[in-house]
């Protein structure tokens, strides 16, 4: 009977210790999970911030002190072969007057080159190859704007016939670009202040700028037609070239914190 109640007892005991130790085991696991749970959820948490956008524009006048003219010679010949050999005859006379205005040959690129077929039409819709036009244009730049008109002029004596554009630009474009930024971002805080003081918030500080464009160039068309062909004409009145102020603009947007 004795040993009985032991047994029972034993029992009894070791059932207790399996109670408390899946109690403490739970707790510790149950703490352990909800510690878990807290952290996932404190890493997972995004805090949003109050913002108000603005953009901003900046503008600085520079003198150009360079100039690319778009130039070149056309010619035309019922046989292909000749009217390229015309056009080569020309252009070489052309670019040996260049150089000798002082143009380094790093000064002047090829910027198209090519043969075009010409028809005519008569009025049943059929076509006639009339001949052959070969056009070769190089990009000359100038770094003394105060001798373009000369050049231009030379240049056609010498047997340029046509004259597409001429582009002014600044030899240091990133100092003034600089500028035009300090300036957009500085209008972008004005605009940012007066709407947060009407709406009754006040600005913290930045969050972000981003530049929305890039700086421009002015560009003289020059109508791609064929230019000056009366040599005498051009050699008593020179070409008139005034190349202005270029105005280097830069446009930015501003995110700013507020509360």
């Amino acid at each position: 009977m004795n040993n009985k109640l032991l047994a029972i007892a034993t029992v009894a005991v070791a059932a207790v210790a399996i109670i408390l130790a899946i109690g403490i085991f739970g707790t510790s696991y149950g703490q352990e999970a909800d510690k878990a749970k807290v952290m996932y959820a404190a890493d997972d948490v995004k805090i949003d911030k109050s913002i108000l956008t603005a953009a901003g524009e900046g503008k600085v006048m520079a003198k150009p002190d360079r100039a690319t003219i778009n130039m070149g010679v056309q010619t035309e010949d019922k046989d292909a072969k000749t009217a390229q050999t015309q056009n080569a005859q020309k252009m070489d006379a052309v670019m040996k007057k260049l150089k000798a205005l002082g143009i380094s040959d790093e000064d002047i690129k090829t910027s198209q080159y090519n043969v075009f077929p010409q028809y005519d039409y008569n009025n049943d819709g059929k076509s006639t190859l009339r001949g052959y036009q070969v056009v070769n244009m190089v990009n000359v730049t100038v770094k003394d704007t105060a001798k373009l008109g000369d050049i231009i002029d030379q240049a056609t004596q010498a047997g340029a016939n046509r004259m597409d554009s001429v582009a002014f630009a600044v030899s240091e474009p990133d100092k003034y670009y600089n500028e035009a930024i300090a300036k957009a971002i500085e209008q972008a805080k004005e605009k940012a202040n007066v709407m947060a003081n009407t709406a009754g918030v006040k600005i913290k500080g930045t969050i972000n700028v981003s530049e929305a464009a890039a700086q421009s160039q002015p560009v003289y068309d020059m109508g791609g037609m064929e230019y000056a062909k009366d040599q005498a004409v051009a050699a008593v009145a020179p070409t008139p070239i005034a190349s202005g102020q270029l105005e280097v603009k830069a446009n930015v947007i501003v995110t700013f914190e507020i509360q």
